[in-house]
């Protein structure tokens, strides 16, 4: 059946120069990726696996509790958080807090000045 809408795509020109950055930059964002992987990621992983969960969900419900000075969702927050870690799937949290706290700090890290000096 024939589509009265034309084919458009993006995906060949982005691949083009995805392609075209891998091979021109490919080494330096593997030194970069490395870096990152060796003295942010890894050590961070490492203290958070380390932390007591009980003490984790402490923080995360004093978090959740100042953001939104509601007692009842800093309970829900920590009761979620334990029901995370009922499942098994504690470590992986760990994980994923991790790789979301080293990449929020390397974007404000990265886009601050990048900011301020497109701005100019």
């Amino acid at each position: 059946m024939t589509s009265i809408f034309p084919h458009l795509s993006l995906a060949d020109p982005i691949n083009d120069k995805v392609a075209l950055l891998v091979q021109n930059y490919g080494d330096a964002f593997h030194s970069f990726s490395l870096v990152v992987l060796k003295y942010l990621l890894v050590p961070l992983e490492s203290g958070l696996r380390i932390t007591p969960p009980w003490l984790l969900l402490i923080l995360a419900g004093l978090l959740a509790w100042h953001a939104t000075r509601k007692l009842s969702v800093a309970a829900l927050f920590v009761l979620l958080l334990y029901a995370i870690g009922a499942f098994g799937l504690w470590d992986k949290l760990m994980q994923t807090l991790a790789l979301m706290l080293v990449a929020t700090v390397l974007s404000i890290v990265l886009g601050i000045p990048l900011g301020i000096l497109c701005s100019q």
